[in-house]
Parts: C-alpha cells; sequence; structure tokens
C-alpha cells in the first residue's frame, strides 16, 4: 500500500510529505548547474543531500540504534562507453557517491536487499529539478518512511 500524502509538520509516522520532498529538490536546485567534477555537483549538492539524509534519520531517532543505520561517502573514477552517434567515452575522476543503507528489524538475515539509486549532476543547461532532482526528494523521503517501519529486506 502506498503511504498517506501527509503536511510537513505532521509526524513521519503519518506518510509521505510532498512538502519535505519539495524542499530537497529547492535545495539542490539552488546548486545551479551541476555538471561533473565541478563545485555545484560535489560540494553543493553533496552538502545538501547529505543534511537532508542525516535530517530524515535523525528524526526518527534511527541513528541511536546501533548499526541500524548506514551513511557513507564513495569517491569514484572511471569511464563507460556509450554507442550513440558512432560512440564516445565519458571519463568521471574523483565524483561522490553518498550509499546509505537502512538495516531490517527483523530476527531474520536476509541476503536480499534492495537498491535505490539515481544520479545528482545535471545535463548542460539545466539545475535538474526534474532529471533528477525530484527523484532525489523523492527517495529521501522514503529513507525517512523506510527508517521508520523498516521493511523485511535491507534498503
Amino acid at each position: 500500500a502506498l503511504p498517506d500524502i501527509v503536511r510537513a509538520e505532521q509526524p513521519v509516522e503519518q506518510g509521505f510529505s510532498a512538502e519535505r520532498a519539495h524542499e530537497v529538490v529547492v535545495d539542490l536546485s539552488k546548486c545551479g548547474l551541476k555538471y561533473i567534477g565541478s563545485w555545484a555537483n560535489e560540494v553543493c549538492a553533496v552538502g545538501h543531500l547529505h543534511r537532508h539524509i542525516m535530517q530524515a534519520v535523525t528524526s526518527t531517532g534511527a541513528l541511536q540504534e546501533e548499526g541500524r543505520v548506514d551513511v557513507s561517502f564513495q569517491n569514484v573514477s572511471g569511464h563507460f562507453f556509450i554507442d550513440f552517434l558512432g560512440g564516445l567515452t565519458n571519463i568521471y575522476k574523483n565524483l561522490t557517491n553518498i550509499v546509505v543503507r537502512v538495516k531490517t528489524q527483523s530476527s531474520l538475515v536476509s541476503r536480499c536487499a534492495l537498491l535505490v539509486s539515481s544520479h545528482f549532476d545535471s545535463t548542460f543547461g539545466s539545475p535538474a529539478a526534474a532529471d533528477a532532482n525530484s527523484e532525489i526528494a523523492i527517495m529521501v523521503e522514503m529513507l525517512r518512511l523506510f527508517v521508520n517501519d523498516p521493511p523485511p529486506i535491507d534498503i
């Protein structure tokens, strides 16, 4: 079942807040154009995301529960080939990933986990409000719900 839609000031256990999600979109959009490797992407967006993630996690008290939520950062470099218009290779260096793991409260140890993933950089000329700031905002609000009421598998 889908969670109820609630106002931002309502307790998290009452449902999903589009207002809280909108705050994430607004904050990420304030960073402007978030090109890979830019200050806007690697400092501004990462800072806003980390703050919103920590607010989502701490609003439920989950960080006080030993090992139930893990927030970590990865810095990665690499490349990939895109078979488009004859092909091109995209190279990236020292990109920041934010990884959040919510562990189930179930006494059963699950070998399964659900991966929810998105990018937070933007394409040329766009602050990425629709792609992918809105998806990130939904993910942060869903994180708040998952931390409050963990599913039977890790997220």
